[in-house]
């Protein structure tokens, strides 16, 4: 997702992760820079919709300590109608997971946007800007708190998403701008996938940040981009395995 910084850098990394979702929230070892390499990821057996392998995908994002179940995947390696995330962004992550549900439940607990607030912690208000099921070009604005810390004051991202590309029951691009007092991030992209297996549903999840000020991002401070995006995707999917399997 591209940041616009206002005026540090390291408050946008922290505020883009709390924003993503549930983003930023929740898994592995980051690498040295944004773009923590795939290469020494264990991958997912997973394959993208186009029937690809992925091998010629950017890195995917390093992330923080994920439940064991929690697979770190490659960035890139999945589409939604022949689109999906920025694979040359500085920072990309993707993760997948099983989940004890059927692939139906698990979408409509993913996509009924109207309740994530229910269910997800770092979604304080949702509203849908149209109506009936998501279908491409429909759009929901959100709300996710931006916690105080010793380098950023608490604010609120106000954030408008549209969906891109979706095909019902199988997967879903959305994208658009988080907004807040401090700080402003102009977009970000994000892909989910749900693939039905005979021991359950696999849920494949990825995003991208886009932006300048993480492409100048060195040590310590890439390590928490690439962590934090990491972070939010795993936390998101935890949330969503526990909605679905209790709505089994």
């Amino acid at each position: 997702m591209t940041i616009t910084r206002r005026p540090l850098r390291l408050s946008l990394v922290a505020a883009a992760a709390t924003t993503l979702f549930a983003v930023a929230t929740a898994c592995g070892s980051p690498s040295p820079d944004a773009r923590s390499a795939a290469d020494d990821a264990e991958p997912s057996a997973i394959e993208a919709p186009d029937g690809s392998d992925g091998s010629d995908a950017s890195d995917a994002g390093g992330s923080a300590a994920a439940p064991a179940d929690v697979t770190t995947s490659t960035a890139g390696k999945a589409t939604c109608g022949g689109e999906g995330i920025d694979t040359s962004a500085s920072v990309t992550s993707a993760h997948d997971l099983l989940v004890d549900a059927p692939a139906d439940t698990v979408w409509k607990t993913l996509t009924d946007v109207e309740t994530w607030a229910d269910w997800q912690s770092a979604v304080t208000s949702i509203e849908r800007l149209d109506s009936g099921p998501l279908a491409k070009g429909s759009q929901f604005r959100w709300t996710t708190p931006v916690p105080e810390s010793d380098i950023s004051a608490a604010d609120t991202l106000h954030i408008t998403s549209t969906v891109r590309q979706i095909d019902p029951g199988h997967c879903v691009l959305w994208e658009g701008p988080a907004v807040g007092d401090t700080l402003t991030i102009d977009k970000g992209t994000h892909l989910w996938t749900v693939t039905e297996t005979e021991d359950g549903t696999l849920v494949h999840t990825e995003e991208s940040w886009d932006a300048e000020v993480l492409e100048s991002l060195e040590g310590d401070d890439a390590e928490a981009a690439a962590q934090m995006l990491g972070g939010g995707l795993v936390s998101w999917l935890d949330d969503l395995r526990t909605t679905a399997e209790a709505a089994r």
